[in-house]
């Protein structure tokens, strides 16, 4: 493209260029000058590689970006810094192997950061020194080996995806500053410990976690409304295993041959459990005991089909 083609569109608002071939060699520091007011800027699917530190110096108002799905490798620091009335920036699907501490310098109202699909290994910890507005954050399908301590700096994150990398442990204190964390997605990761964290949902289906225990006092500690732990390595499970605030709980696909007595007792609030597809040869009832449950509301459904149950007189479960 020439260079500074929108250089009399002072008044534009929109700009897509999406789905183009756009390369890094069509888009330079005077691409975008003079668009003061641009609000939008879609530049995904295209072939850029790099970003320049002055690519975007003239897009004050800019508040969503869209890179996603190019092959970018390398953005050179404080390519960002003009747009400091960016809400949205999605640079999924490139190449991104590192994040700097410059990277992301100047987004301060920045409150969506979409980072999945690419190849990072490694998160400076100041990386997100000034974006500590964020509520969203997406890091799936990276390389990433540990939860990054620039974390710390996200106090007001609400929602934070870390699945599908290689993850195999959690230190105590990994999510230690971000209180307004409601939903943590992990699946696809290697992680055979859990940590306390203040979250409505929990997804870590398809680890190798053998066994749900009292980790900093799960049962009461936590206030999840959804656990996913399917498709991992659990063994058993008691009343200690599961946050008494639950309401949906998926414990199927694993290796579950025992159910200790009232391990549901004080869940006052379950709707439904998946248990199918486990290890259990008997069942007592007693395991499946519940608190009184009130008329207005509907009884809890347990699903417990394919599992391989031996069917005595004292098996009532296994024979119906």
């Amino acid at each position: 493209m020439a260079r500074g083609l929108f250089r009399r569109l002072e008044q534009l608002l929109v700009l897509d260029l999406s789905d183009n071939q756009l390369s890094s060699s069509h888009i330079d520091d005077g691409t975008f000058v003079g668009l003061i007011r641009l609000i939008v800027l879609n530049l995904s699917h295209n072939a850029l590689t790099r970003i320049g530190a002055h690519t975007f110096k003239d897009l004050f108002f800019l508040q969503i970006l869209d890179l996603r799905n190019n092959s970018i490798g390398y953005i050179e620091d404080n390519a960002f810094l003009p747009l400091y009335n960016l809400h949205t920036l999605n640079l999924a699907e490139n190449r991104l192997h590192h994040i700097s501490s410059l990277l992301f310098n100047g987004l301060f109202v920045l409150s969506k950061l979409t980072l999945s699909n690419n190849l990072i290994m490694n998160i400076d910890p100041q990386a997100f020194r000034n974006c500590s507005d964020l509520k969203e954050l997406d890091l799936s399908s990276n390389a990433l080996t540990k939860v990054p301590e620039a974390l710390k700096e996200l106090s007001f994150l609400k929602t934070l995806d870390l699945g599908e990398n290689q993850i195999s442990d959690f230190k105590n204190g990994s999510f230690k500053n971000l209180q307004q964390l409601n939903g943590l997605r992990l699946i696809g990761n290697s992680i055979g410990n859990l940590t306390r964290v203040n979250l409505k949902w929990l997804d870590i289906h398809g680890n190798f976690i053998e066994r749900l225990d009292n980790y900093f006092k799960i049962q009461t500690g936590l206030h999840i409304k959804t656990l996913d732990a399917s498709h991992n390595r659990i063994t058993e499970i008691s009343t200690m295993s599961i946050p008494n605030s639950v309401e949906l709980l998926f414990i199927n696909n694993n290796m579950i041959s025992l159910v200790h007595t009232n391990t549901f007792l004080d869940k006052r609030d379950l709707v439904r459990v998946d248990m199918y597809a486990n290890e259990l040869v008997k069942l007592d009832l007693n395991a499946l005991r519940l608190s009184p449950v009130p008329e207005n509301k509907t009884l809890p459904e347990f699903y417990i089909g394919g599992n391989p149950f031996h069917c005595d007189c004292s098996n009532e479960s296994g024979c119906k």
